[in-house]
């Protein structure tokens, strides 16, 4: 009596997997122009690294010990210039701008404040304010769309650009503030008294190759500035705390990708001859370990070995005597 059967090979590169809270990364020490290096992370592993938070920002760095030049991320200018809040929310259903504003007065007026009239300004984001961040009750009013703790706002006093203020929030609060209502903005006006305050809201002129939805920006002071009109890639200085500036894509760094390191998969469908029904409770590990034994004898390595199930359960197609003969095929992912 003849069954088929189908053995399912993994052959994995890389036999990590990703954590689901932070992104995996990988500093590549070849130095390619940004473009390039994003062709390497995308056909190695996910894609150029995108960071999330501070979080992100000490596994990079983590990543990088021990190298203290500039590489590449995965942020690139992409012009939409449209208006966000820090925090990712995208209600701008209320605003309160000035007279004539927004108006970019100088080009770099990206950022936006309470003024001391409780009207908004945009600003560069290099200009020094006080910063107003929220706080929440409950965790999930990070998100707003479900509130179960009403969001409060936190003003801190003194001379902070608009990045700092981001930063700070993000470290030490929820983030920088989201201004929804008349209510909010005069909340936020009386926490200041009367002084000029940041709040979350910035035109975003930046993407993330992945392109992920993230908008925590760490960078290094007076940065962005887009020095000779064509710096519109972004790389992290790892020996200046992994600050980012903008540089020119066609320059040549290291670089950092994120994600697993891709797996090959391989089917691998074969036949043997048996008297008993090898679906039987026992049969089917012994003859796996018997494989796992041959492949140790070729010198294989880092593999995950399994049976492939068929739609009825079984492991093993039992064969008519006679019956037409059943070609093998063999599927591959490649890495």
């Amino acid at each position: 009596m003849k069954y088929q059967h189908w053995v399912k090979i993994v052959l994995l590169l890389l036999g990590v997997k990703a954590n689901r809270y932070f992104h995996q990364y990988h500093l590549i020490l070849e130095s390619k122009t940004w473009t390039e290096a994003q062709r390497y992370c995308r056909e190695k592993y996910t894609d150029l690294a995108t960071v999330d938070n501070m979080e992100d920002m000490n596994q990079l760095m983590a990543a990088g010990k021990g190298y203290s030049g500039e590489v590449w991320l995965g942020l690139v200018r992409a012009n939409t210039g449209r208006w966000q809040w820090s925090d990712g929310s995208r209600d701008l259903h209320y605003t309160n701008w000035a007279a004539t504003e927004p108006n970019d007065i100088d080009g770099t007026g990206n950022c936006v404040e309470i003024n001391s009239l409780g009207k908004w300004n945009d600003l560069s984001y290099q200009t020094q304010n006080y910063v107003a961040c929220y706080e929440c009750e409950a965790f999930d009013c990070r998100s707003r769309d479900d509130v179960k703790g009403e969001p409060f706002f936190v003003v801190h006093s003194g001379s902070w650009t608009w990045n700092e203020s981001q930063i700070h929030c993000k470290e030490a609060h929820v983030d920088m503030a989201v201004v929804l209502s008349k209510e909010d903005n005069e909340v936020i006006r009386g926490l200041a008294f009367n002084n000029s305050v940041w709040i979350g809201l910035f035109r975003e002129y930046w993407e993330w190759s992945d392109p992920s939805a993230t908008y925590f920006r760490y960078w290094k002071r007076e940065k962005p500035d887009n020095l000779g009109g064509n710096e519109n890639c972004v790389l992290s200085v790892l020996g200046e705390q992994g600050v980012w500036d903008d540089w020119p894509c066609e320059w040549q760094f290291p670089f950092f990708c994120h994600g697993p390191l891709k797996s090959k998969l391989s089917v691998v469908k074969t036949r043997i001859l048996s008297t008993s029904d090898p679906n039987e409770l026992g049969i089917s590990d012994q003859l796996l370990q018997q494989l796992q034994v041959q492949l140790g004898n070729l010198k294989v390595s880092d593999y995950r070995l399994s049976w492939k199930v068929q739609q009825d359960g079984q492991i093993f197609q039992e064969e008519e005597e006679g019956g037409p003969e059943q070609k093998g095929g063999c599927e591959v992912e490649e890495g």
